[in-house]
């Protein structure tokens, strides 16, 4: 301490102050510290947070609608991107999921045309009857013969198309195939009134439709999903097919649809609508070992 400081402390009795020497202290010196010792290791933790927000969200995001041939499903199986040009060519397009909702969609528009998908047999015969009454024209994708029954229409199951065939020809005179041109698709085809895209010369096809054109069948989910839209001719006999009327109803069926009143589905109506007697064959060959052996259905790989 220098001699002027030493006189202002006698004189005042207050120890005197040095000027370069800060007043106030930090009142969290600790905290203040363990920041600055643990920066590094804050921001990963920040990082890794927010890398698992993103997955979570993103996950949640892409379970929200994974189903085939959903028209809110951007996955190989799913036909968003056919939903979106039926869309972009004026088409209202309707998703839904329960009898409910697609029954109302239907009354709201009495001329809107319906797409159904109904892969694993959801709806009943009166359940189909009354669609069939509702909309004014109606694509089914894929139908088991119990459905096709249910329709009242002159359409039946035919085989399913040969793995050594690629590509088929319309082969017919339905204006909506011939404009389309050879599709590239596999999957069930069908007889009835007017047959396109025939796996032989007089035989069934991938498109079957009745007088008119109220009823269309088409025997494979290649000629709709974002997967196969672009091979051939697949998207123009999509778009053709779908975009008739000015508003679509686009139904998926689901476990809510079921009547509490069912009974119990036959090992027919069970058994895969594609592939043909051998397929089915062998299906009901894998459930008598399931019986036998215990194994589960689904290891069976069908």
């Amino acid at each position: 301490m220098s001699r002027t400081e030493t006189l202002a402390e006698a004189r005042t009795g207050e120890p005197a102050t040095e000027p370069n020497k800060p007043q106030h202290r930090d009142r969290h010196p600790r905290a203040g510290q363990w920041f600055r010792r643990n920066t590094l290791w804050i921001i990963l933790a920040l990082l890794f947070a927010g890398l698992v927000t993103y997955l979570v969200v993103d996950r949640q995001a892409a379970a929200q609608d994974s189903r085939r041939l959903s028209a809110n499903n951007p996955g190989p199986g799913g036909a968003m991107a056919v939903a979106e040009i039926l869309s972009q060519h004026g088409v209202d397009v309707t998703s839904t999921d329960t009898l409910e909702e697609t029954t109302a969609a239907l009354e709201r528009d009495p001329d809107a045309s319906l797409l159904l998908y109904d892969p694993r047999g959801f709806l009943d015969g009166e359940q189909l009857s009354g669609l069939r009454d509702s909309a004014n024209r109606m694509t089914v994708v894929s139908p088991r013969l119990t459905v096709l029954r249910a329709l009242d229409a002159d359409i039946r199951p035919g085989g399913a198309v040969p793995e050594d065939i690629t590509t088929l020809n319309p082969a017919c005179g339905v204006e909506d195939a011939q404009a389309a041109g050879p599709v590239a698709a596999r999957g069930a085809v069908y007889s009835g009134p007017a047959v396109c895209y025939p796996i032989r010369d007089g035989g069934p096809g991938l498109y079957a439709a009745v007088e008119g054109g109220r009823l269309v069948v088409l025997g494979s989910t290649d000629l709709l999903d974002n997967q196969h839209l672009a091979d051939q001719g697949n998207a123009a006999l999509a778009i053709r097919t779908l975009g008739t009327t000015e508003k679509l109803v686009w139904y998926l069926p689901s476990v809510a649809d079921i009547q509490a009143d069912r009974s119990a589905p036959t090992l027919s109506e069970l058994a895969p609508p594609v592939g043909g007697r051998c397929r089915t064959v062998a299906w009901v060959c894998g459930v008598a070992c399931h019986c036998v052996a215990g194994t589960p259905v689904g290891a069976l790989g069908f």
